[in-house]
């Protein structure tokens, strides 16, 4: 006690001399020896209502986007008072912004030691401090899948969503974009069942929570990101059935595909030989016109036209009406290019 009551005596005294810095010093120390003395209670008091003033001014400059000064003002109030949870939450919010995801993780971490120390009993944490977190795996996942580390990836992103269905109401509840981010590292390693289940809840909770096309022209491009990795996806299991024969699969993987993104003549080219090579002509005719309607410098779908021409199949009175229509396609690999990238 003797040693907390010198430091109070000193950290007084720099303050009379204009030492603002030592002396905060000191009170600090001698608040961590002795918390109930007088002189470190109102210290605490100046303290935190000074950070709750730096703190206020420090969300405004966030929101503004001046991210070198919010975390400039939050180092401030942090030292002031180094204890208060909300001060270090902030902390990581910007250095996320900010890019630099160590620190983050540093900073939402100390954020949990300070709540869980706040008892002697063992507390749930708050979900304000699982939620900066969870942002934070995901960003650092999003990180390691830029570098091909898929698999430490999905780790990551399934800790996101586990964690956050502890949180929610239900699975329509966590964040859509978590389950893109982990379909596209599925995707990226040939798992295709996988990443059709995560781009399939995605829509589901997109949709569900009146985020997608019924919100309008944000909510439209928003269900077209999933919409488009659906297709690929549903275009690349096609091709594995249709190498293996399995032509009746490959059609119906295709349809999907189309369902989800009708712009590609790739998809209805391999539908239209997946059908003829099972014997359904005129619907395998139809894909192969459509075909050229999208692309019609398609050499493939052309000799096959030509096939039928020659055979007397599949020709109907409307062909030389629809000849001149082009509709607004897309190449295979603009399709897999289309869909962009999904940060929450």
């Amino acid at each position: 006690r003797q040693v907390g009551e010198m430091l109070i005596l000193r950290g007084k005294s720099y303050g009379a001399m204009g030492l603002t810095g030592k002396g905060n010093g000191d009170m600090r120390k001698a608040n961590s020896i002795i918390p109930d003395h007088p002189e470190c209670v109102k210290f605490g008091v100046r303290s935190f209502v000074r950070a709750e003033k730096i703190y206020n001014i420090c969300i405004r400059k966030f929101r503004e986007g001046l991210l070198d000064e919010a975390l400039n003002l939050i180092i401030m109030a942090c030292s002031l008072s180094s204890t208060d949870v909300k001060l270090f939450i902030m902390q990581a919010r910007i250095y996320r912004a900010k890019d630099d995801l160590e620190k983050a993780y540093q900073a939402i971490q100390t954020a949990t030691k300070l709540y869980q120390g706040q008892s002697e009993f063992e507390m749930r944490i708050p979900e304000n401090i699982i939620k900066e977190a969870n942002m934070i795996y995901n960003d650092i996942a999003l990180q390691c899948a830029s570098k091909g580390q898929y698999e430490k990836a999905i780790l990551l992103f399934n800790k996101v969503i586990n964690a956050e269905s502890q949180l929610a109401r239900g699975v329509q509840d966590i964040d859509y974009r978590f389950y893109i981010n982990r379909g596209d590292c599925h995707r990226a390693k040939n798992q295709y069942g996988q990443a059709l289940v995560d781009y399939n809840t995605a829509m589901s909770n997109l949709v569900n929570n009146k985020l997608g096309s019924s919100s309008g022209v944000e909510g439209s491009r928003r269900q077209w990101m999933i919409s488009t990795r659906l297709s690929i996806t549903y275009y690349s299991v096609a091709c594995d059935y249709f190498n293996e024969s399995a032509f009746a699969d490959a059609e119906r993987h295709l349809t999907l595909a189309i369902e989800n993104n009708p712009k590609v003549a790739e998809y209805y080219l391999t539908r239209g030989k997946s059908r003829y090579y099972s014997g359904s002509y005129q619907v395998a005719y139809e894909d192969f016109k459509e075909t050229l309607n999208i692309d019609p410098s398609n050499e493939e779908a052309s000799k096959r036209l030509k096939q039928f021409m020659e055979m007397g199949m599949g020709f109907d009175d409307d062909d030389s009406n629809n000849s001149n229509k082009k509709e607004v396609g897309m190449t295979l690999q603009e399709a897999k290019n289309s869909h962009g990238n999904v940060e929450p």
